[in-house]
């Protein structure tokens, strides 16, 4: 389980101990902390169980293959904060299927289909029809 929280300058010394007791694989210094910790921690009171990910040379980051050919609504909230949501996109020409009508219309179209079922009965005598005219 990975723990990222981000620590004030006060709580130094609760990072010196996880870093003594082999708890902290990374840490960065200054007035902010930024420590991995490899353990649910209370050190950390309540912090939001987070991923951390590289962006590459190209700009991309990988969400894993559980998420592959997705799309994404990416909002920057603010300079270097994103939040990022999986959607769903519908063209615009197929916006009516989405309305109320074309869903109670395909509903009772379904019905007649069940109730009445596709036969063979008659198909000679159609297709002559439709050759002769």
């Amino acid at each position: 389980m990975v723990l990222i929280c981000a620590l004030p300058y006060p709580l130094e010394r609760v990072v010196d101990g996880l870093l003594q007791q082999g708890m902290v694989k990374a840490f960065v210094g200054a007035h902010l902390f930024c420590a991995i910790v490899h353990a649910c921690s209370s050190a950390c009171h309540g912090a939001i169980m987070q991923n951390v990910k590289t962006i590459g040379s190209n700009g991309q980051i990988s969400f894993g293959k559980r998420y592959a050919g997705r799309q994404v609504c990416v909002e920057e909230q603010e300079p270097g904060v994103w939040l990022v949501r999986t959607v769903k996109i519908i063209p615009d020409n197929e916006l009516w299927l989405n309305t109320s009508r074309a869903q109670s219309d395909l509903q009772r179209a379904l019905a007649w289909a069940s109730a009445h079922p596709a036969d063979d009965t008659g198909t000679t005598h159609a297709l002559d029809q439709m050759i002769r005219g």
